[in-house]
């Protein structure tokens, strides 16, 4: 947890302080919207989003660093490393269930403009916290709850 902190307080140091925005749509994510702070070589992302279901909301918030490649500054675009915290809570009429997540992963971005791009990435996330409270015990014979340590992180972004 130390390392992280420390990637991400170095990460924050040479980002410039011109804002840009964007669109995430993935997996722990969903559906987020994102500030980012960018230098030559790094970026800070923070987000927040959200899905809703008809008896279910779910909430996300992140926090990301990304660093790339040095030759990248020779390219429009290229490849990234990313690594941040990503915090879950699902409820529904029955449950809550709070997750908090160590994001590790690779990804590409594609220029389409000047200043916008198109990303997509892939990992793997890993269960720092894990919190179920029952509200209200449902009926039935058939309860499944799936908690998993390891799961796959991926998606798409946009910045402009």
């Amino acid at each position: 947890m130390k390392s992280l902190i420390v990637f991400l307080t170095f990460l924050q140091i040479g980002v410039h302080r011109n804002p840009r925005f964007g669109l995430t749509l993935g997996f722990p994510e969903f559906l987020q919207g994102s500030l980012y702070l960018e230098g030559m070589n790094k970026a800070l992302e923070l987000g927040a989003g959200g899905f809703l279901l008809k008896n279910e909301t779910i909430f996300t918030a992140s926090i990301n660093g990304y660093l790339y490649p040095q030759f990248r500054r020779f390219l429009l675009r290229g490849p990234f490393f990313s690594t941040g915290i990503s915090y879950l809570r699902d409820e529904n009429p029955n449950y809550i269930w709070k997750y908090l997540y160590l994001n590790l992963r690779v990804g590409n971005t594609v220029g389409l403009r000047r200043r916008s791009y198109f990303a997509y990435y892939l990992g793997a996330s890993y269960q720092l916290y894990y919190k179920k409270i029952v509200k209200e015990e449902p009926g039935g014979w058939f309860r499944m709850d799936l908690n998993f340590p390891l799961i796959p992180s991926f998606g798409v972004k946009f910045v402009f």
